[in-house]
């Protein structure tokens, strides 16, 4: 490969790739919420200049005087063009729009366009680092996740809108009992049906959850002794490890770069059961551990299940604390014959089943 052109100095993260200013070349937005504006989009194609000339300057979209503004999102819209949501405070008052962002062409200068479509207040957001937008490209929508404080309920909620037609609608999924902080979006990567987001959970670490149920992690993950805290960046690649489904890297560390490969545990069954949005819990096997998650102190009990009904008492009733629990259940499973078994788990009201091969 020959290097045709270098851009250094002025761009920093890239974010996502597209035809932004509609020139017919893929062109790429970086700094999203950088100092001072929207975003910087190096251009690509023959006639977007060399080097630091490639920079096209996304501004805030324009305010009252004396408001303050803050960039927390700009994306390709799965319905139509390009989008912007942005916090404006002014005084007292606290307001979080979404913009339609276009691009008109006037010679050699390019225009960047603003249309609010609608707004939300902003009491109780906690900006950039407390929303997401993941866009279901098969079902053609855009999902929105903002992390608030409802003063109602007195708790921190995290709510999914439909944002596809650029407003707030809401989806009637609110869940409380988590964190929403840094998320990655992980989209369709991980080779599962429905896309997928990782955020962190208090107490749990980063658990991974589907966009269209975020009360019911699926798989989580804890950073600490893993070498990559704070983690810089991970991405989704190809199996690496012949199960057929697609790994995870991260990269971080504080003094020496570290780079780690994760990958979906298949020996590991894992089901939540919960109607309940303010709670999440959930249960797996580990060889003969029993992991269990929860978001509150519960009690917690076991039995093994044959396939034809029978039961056997595996974990009597124990305190559980909010985080991860674990339970040998060894001694239980070595005097059982070998065979396949359900683990039924009574996690305070909520039963999980989680199989099992002696």
């Amino acid at each position: 490969m020959n290097i045709i052109d270098t851009v250094a100095g002025c761009s920093e993260v890239p974010e996502f790739s597209a035809d932004i200013d509609g020139d017919g070349f893929l062109d790429v937005a970086t700094d999203v919420g950088g100092g001072g504006y929207t975003a910087r989009v190096i251009r690509g194609g023959p006639n977007a200049g060399r080097k630091c000339e490639r920079i096209l300057n996304v501004p805030y979209a324009p305010v009252e005087e004396g408001t303050n503004v803050n960039t927390c999102l700009f994306w390709r819209s799965s319905s139509a063009g390009f989008r912007l949501m942005q916090t404006e405070v002014k005084e007292n008052r606290s307001w979080v729009v979404i913009y339609d962002v276009g691009f008109r062409h006037e010679g050699n200068t390019i225009t960047t366009t603003f249309t609010p479509i609608d707004s939300l207040t902003g009491k109780g957001f906690g900006g950039p680092s407390h929303c997401a937008l993941a866009t279901d490209t098969l079902l053609k929508k855009d999902w929105l996740l903002m992390f608030r404080f409802d003063a109602d309920i007195n708790q921190n909620v995290l709510e999914r809108f439909d944002a596809t037609e650029g407003m707030f609608s809401p989806t009637g999924e609110r869940v409380t009992g988590t964190e929403f902080y840094q998320p990655w979006v992980g989209g369709y990567s991980l080779g599962t049906q429905r896309p997928v987001i990782g955020f962190h959970a208090t107490n749990i670490g980063t658990v991974y959850t589907y966009l269209d149920d975020l009360a019911h992690p699926f798989a989580w993950w804890n950073a600490a002794q893993s070498g990559v805290q704070p983690v810089s960046g991970r991405v989704a690649i190809n199996d690496q490890t012949g199960d057929g489904i697609p790994d995870l890297v991260m990269a971080g560390g504080v003094t020496n770069g570290t780079v780690i490969l994760l990958t979906l545990d298949s020996t590991a069954s894992s089901v939540a059961d919960n109607n309940d949005p303010q709670t999440q819990v959930s249960a797996r096997m580990f060889g003969t551990t029993l992991e269990v998650v929860t978001t509150q102190p519960v009690m917690i009990s076991a039995q093994l299940v044959t396939t034809d009904g029978r039961m056997f008492p595996t974990l009597p009733p124990t305190h559980g604390s909010a985080g991860v629990n674990r339970f040998d259940l060894t001694s239980a499973i070595d005097a059982l014959p070998k065979g396949a078994y359900h683990v039924r788990v009574l996690i305070g009201e909520e039963l999980s089943t989680v199989n099992f091969v002696r």
